[in-house]
């Protein structure tokens, strides 16, 4: 686990049509941003933080912005992409 602090930015590039992130942000503030448009803000559900479908076949960059932690402990656990090849995820 990892604490953060007020406003921290992580981003990333993937190949692929969808991408769930998984972790734990108990009452934590975060927003989701696929591709610079606009963020989402989400919350988690079950361990999941974010699912992103239906994206086109291509190159994405996604970011995952935590808002406030309020002193709470927020943990990236893993992020699985749909390649859109069978088999693979």
């Amino acid at each position: 686990m990892v604490r953060l602090l007020k406003l921290t930015r992580s981003h990333t590039h993937f190949q692929g049509s969808s991408v769930s992130l998984y972790g734990s942000a108990p009452q934590i503030r975060y927003n989701v941003q696929v591709d610079n448009q606009p963020a989402q803000e989400l919350t988690e559900n079950g361990g999941v933080l974010a699912a992103i479908t239906g994206l086109k076949p291509a190159l994405h960059t996604i970011k995952l912005i935590v808002i406030d932690t309020s002193g709470l402990t927020f943990s990236f656990q893993r992020a699985e992409f749909d390649i859109g090849m069978r088999g693979y995820v």
